[in-house]
């Protein structure tokens, strides 16, 4: 099982804590090379990768929302890495609104460029720049719990993965949604090194008759309430 993930490479988006780096963790122990963004400056990123072990990871600088900045760092990773072979977003950063009221324009482009829009910008730049998609792209969204938190934003990223897994389907390129609940007043809570087990396999070739799907990691958490 170590050698799994032997000779791919995986872009993990964000990834600078939480579920980004236990996901980097995992599959730097079976064997992959990894890669993971950050809009910090990369001496912080340093800083961050040495604490959590993954000294043989690799920081790319990227500003999520340009894409400009997204295009010119692929093109980087290309000269050295042929193919990314898995790509993985963790979205936990999600704008919340009491009502449909107090929801605006403003409030909608803002999440489309921030929170929806950064996986998408970065399958598609991939498949220009690489000259073919990777074989698994998987956007996990965090819940928190908190009222109407990300409820547009959640939705689109949803409705555009199922499209965008019928549009890359004889490519061989299988995009899915991870709902993983990250906290409850239930009990109901999905650690990060569970979340991160569960997306290791979904990429590991054990589901690879699943695409354009939305799961949701939640212990049943939605048949108890």
């Amino acid at each position: 099982m170590e050698n799994l993930f032997k000779n791919k490479t995986v872009l993990i988006l964000d990834g600078d804590k939480g579920l980004a780096l236990g996901c980097a963790q995992l599959f730097t122990c079976l064997g992959a090379h990894v890669i993971l963004t950050f809009a910090e400056p990369v001496k912080d990123g340093i800083a961050i990768l040495e604490s959590a072990k993954l000294k043989d990871a690799r920081i790319l600088s990227l500003d999520l929302t340009s894409s400009k900045s997204t295009r010119s760092s692929l093109k980087g990773v290309h000269e050295t890495s042929p193919k990314i072979d898995i790509l993985i977003s963790v979205v936990d950063k999600f704008r919340s609104f009491e009502s449909f009221e107090s929801f605006d324009e403003n409030i909608f482009t803002d999440e489309l460029k921030t929170t929806t829009w950064p996986f998408f910008e970065v399958l598609i730049a991939i498949r220009e720049i690489f000259g073919s998609c990777p074989d698994y792209a998987i956007a996990a969204l965090e819940e928190s719990g908190r009222k109407n938190a990300g409820t547009i934003s959640k939705n689109m990223i949803e409705t555009l993965s199922r499209y965008m897994a019928t549009n890359y389907l004889y490519e061989n390129c299988r995009v899915n949604v991870l709902r993983v609940q990250k906290s409850s007043d239930l009990g109901f809570e999905v650690s990060e090194k569970q979340a991160a087990k569960t997306i290791v396999t979904m990429c590991s070739g054990l589901l690879d008759s699943m695409s354009g799907q939305v799961l949701c990691l939640d212990k049943g958490m939605a048949c108890a309430i």
